[in-house]
């Protein structure tokens, strides 16, 4: 990774020491060092120091690498060293500070203004004048027909359906026509007369037979003569009447009987005209309201057709910014590096020397592209190179606009029910088409954009010295874009002083650790380590963790548990009982505390953040307490360790590598840290389709806890095949066997 190892540090003790040629101790040497000092978008940035106050050298070593470096946007680094060390035996200091596997990106989203993509006023003037025209409307009124409005709306309704349909056919056809005719009328009128009128009168009851006529006296059968004359003579008469009376009903009979069926036949008639009357009436009527509304609808028709206007200005200036937007470039960055270093690496280095303290420094620089384009690493390098070209439109490609004419949905649709007129209006909208499409053409292509570039200064080997002191300098990179500056940063920094010194005192390290005698062996033995006020086992993962760590807070591992935010670190067992406060450095909030345990450990949830911050850079957690305070962590990474295990003598991991994956897949490396400044790889495997991973290893022999590290390669985005690297957080586990 380009990070200086401990044979590389004892190759320039050894060679400090040959140049010194005595054997006289040196003190007072003042020493320091930076990975680097980093401006990206105006934000500084110095993420490693070793001896940071330049005062007595003493040991101080750190690295970082991955995403534990904390860089993002258009620059990242895999890994960065800070260390400064004292040789008392030699009469030696050394500083070394440096970066591997530096990029910059020219991102696509920087936040940076990009000269404007834009067709000039002017040219918009002649774009708009050549979207105009008029379409002929006349020949498509003149294709639609006049319709009548004057249809027949009054025919009759008022037939008569009231003919007398009830005239009587019951007249009496049955008066008596058999009236007595034959009264007797000669009844006898010659009765006698002279009976004796001096009959016996003295009869008694018993003498007299009345039924007898012959013992009717003469007055009684005059009498009874006279009573029949005249009844006979009443006969007659009466004979004659129902005679005439007989002859008077058959004829009223006859009569009636004609006038009965005179009047079933007129009541039959009269029925058959009412009903026929009645429909006609009914037929007439829906005639009148068919003709009726056919001349209302004829006559709105005919309103539409004198509406449909004969002609159309079309102005195509209203529509042009959407058109030409299908146009124009996106005037985005590449998403190319701009910039790449392998290695850069800055020494400073004090030693006594024939019994003087002097001062000298170098660099190491090596692997720098440029848009991917290797250049000479000892030279200074000022490139100025196009990110975006100019570039132009070509009014031919213009996209037309829709001829808008204005037709109301009455108007269309009578003309499309035309066919003459649907001709018409298609034959006008084509002639206006190629009307707009002949002034396009003619127009000459337009500059819609200027060229941006990017100036990079790269210096290698910078380098300040006078009699007692040096500071030495690996890289300086300065890149702007379009005129603003991206990064302005120092790679590598190492600084040493002998102002002072007194080569016949010896060389000692203020940090230098102690070995606590009393323990010994796995899980035995104490150590201190600078800036940790109270002793650690490095046998613990506590202590492992501490080990080589810079601060007195480090925040192991930040996850999302169960809709919380799961933290865990260790402290400087000195601080056991204080409250540990963690920082959202979205918002620069506490959202939780945790109470230091006896062993240094502490552990505590916090809320998840807002969903719009949980995928950004801003999403980061950072312990504090006091003045100390851990580097902070990302809420979401791309690989996450689930668990790490240790039983029987090897130690298991569990976790994921978060799509999109590699195509095909990459490898995943694990790693085992053996020193502070050396990594061993212990393993190369790679995941499921889905990410999930668990592998088993070896537990280390002579150690009580190992600290693991993994890295691998993933995609940017599901939709492209670039790669970069992610990795795990270092974790600790303690080796059960």
């Amino acid at each position: 990774m380009g990070v200086m190892n401990a044979a590389r540090i004892a190759g320039l003790a050894i060679a400090l020491m040959v140049l010194s040629g005595s054997s006289a101790e040196a003190a007072g040497f003042q020493c320091s060092a930076s990975a680097g000092r980093i401006v990206v978008l105006d934000q500084t940035v110095e993420p490693l120091t070793a001896n940071a106050s330049g005062a007595a050298c003493a040991g101080d070593k750190g690295t970082l690498t991955g995403s534990a470096a904390g860089f993002d946007g258009p620059l990242t680094i895999g890994a960065l060293l800070a260390s400064t060390e004292v040789f008392p035996a030699q009469k030696i200091v050394v500083s070394t500070g440096g970066v591997a596997d530096l990029t910059v990106s020219a991102a696509p989203d920087l936040p940076i203004t990009l000269p404007r993509v834009a067709v000039p006023d002017a040219a918009k003037v002649l774009l708009a004048n050549a979207l105009k025209t008029t379409v002929d409307l006349s020949t498509v009124t003149g294709a639609i027909p006049l319709l009548p409005t004057n249809l027949v709306t009054g025919l009759p309704t008022n037939l008569v359906t009231n003919l007398v349909t009830d005239l009587p056919t019951n007249l009496v056809t049955s008066l008596p026509t058999n009236l007595v005719t034959n009264l007797p009328t000669n009844l006898v009128t010659n009765l006698v007369t002279n009976l004796p009128t001096n009959l016996r009168t003295d009869y008694g009851p018993l003498d007299v037979n009345l039924l007898d006529p012959l013992m009717d006296t003469l007055a009684e059968v005059l009498a009874l003569n006279d009573t029949n004359a005249a009844l006979n003579t009443a006969n007659a008469a009466t004979n004659a009447a129902n005679l005439a009376t007989n002859a008077a009903n058959a004829a009223l009979n006859a009569a009636n009987l004609a006038t009965n069926a005179a009047n079933l036949a007129l009541n039959t008639a009269n029925a058959a005209t009412n009903a026929a009357n009645l429909a006609t009436n009914t037929a007439n009527a829906a005639a009148n309201a068919a003709n009726a509304a056919l001349n209302t609808a004829n006559a709105a028709l005919n309103a539409v057709r004198a509406a449909i206007p004969g002609s159309v200005a079309i102005d195509g200036a209203g529509g042009l910014d959407s058109a030409l937007a299908t146009l124009l470039p996106d005037g985005r960055l590449p998403n190319v590096d701009l910039l790449r270093v392998q290695g850069a690496i800055a020494r400073a280095a004090g030693a006594c020397r024939n019994g003087a303290a002097v001062v000298s420094g170098s660099s190491t620089v090596s692997g720098i592209t440029v848009f991917g384009q290797s250049i000479p690493v000892g030279t200074v390098v000022d490139q100025v190179l196009t990110l975006i070209n100019a570039a132009s439109i070509d009014p031919s490609s213009l996209g037309l606009p829709a001829i808008e004419l204005g037709l109301t949905p009455a108007q269309r649709e009578l003309i499309n029910g035309v066919p003459a007129a649907k001709d018409a209006l298609d034959a006008a909208i084509a002639a206006a088409r190629a009307a707009l499409r002949n002034a396009l053409d003619s127009l000459a292509p337009i500059s819609v954009l200027d060229p941006t570039v990017a100036r990079v200064r790269v210096t290698p080997g910078a380098r300040t010295q006078d009699a007692t002191s040096v500071t030495q300098r690996a890289l300086n990179i300065a890149v702007t874009i379009a005129g603003q500056s991206v990064v302005d940063a120092v790679i590598g920094e190492a600084r040493a002083s002998s102002a002072g010194v007194d080569c016949d005192d010896p060389v000692i390290d203020p940090n230098a650790i102690t070995q606590d005698k009393a323990g010994s062996g796995t899980g035995g033995g104490l150590i201190t380590v600078p800036g940790i006020k109270a002793p650690i086992d490095p046998d613990t993962p506590a202590g492992a963790t501490l080990q080589c760590s810079t601060r007195r807070l480090v925040l192991v591992d930040v996850l999302e548990r169960d809709h919380r935010v799961r933290l865990n670190g260790v402290a400087d067992p000195a601080l056991a009982g204080k409250r540990v406060a963690i920082v959202f450095e979205g918002t620069g909030r506490v959202v939780a505390h945790a109470k230091v345990a006896r062993n240094g450990w502490f552990d505590t949830t916090a809320p998840l953040p807002p969903v719009n911050l949980r995928d950004t850079n801003d999403a980061r957690y950072r312990a504090k307490l006091g003045e100390d305070e851990s580097i902070n962590l990302k809420l979401r990474r791309r690989m996450v360790l689930k668990s790490i295990d240790s039983e029987d003598g090897s130690v298991t991991i569990s976790g994921r590598v978060l799509p999109p994956l590699g195509v095909p897949l990459e490898a995943i490396t694990l790693s085992r840290r053996v020193s502070c400044e050396k990594e061993q790889v212990v393993a190369r495997f790679k995941p499921r389709p889905d990410g999930f991973f668990r592998v088993t290893v070896k537990a280390p022999k002579g150690v009580g806890a190992a600290v693991y590290r993994m890295t691998t390669q993933v995609r940017f985005s599901a939709a492209g095949s670039a790669l970069f690297e992610t990795y795990t957080l270092p974790r600790a586990v303690e080796l059960n066997r």
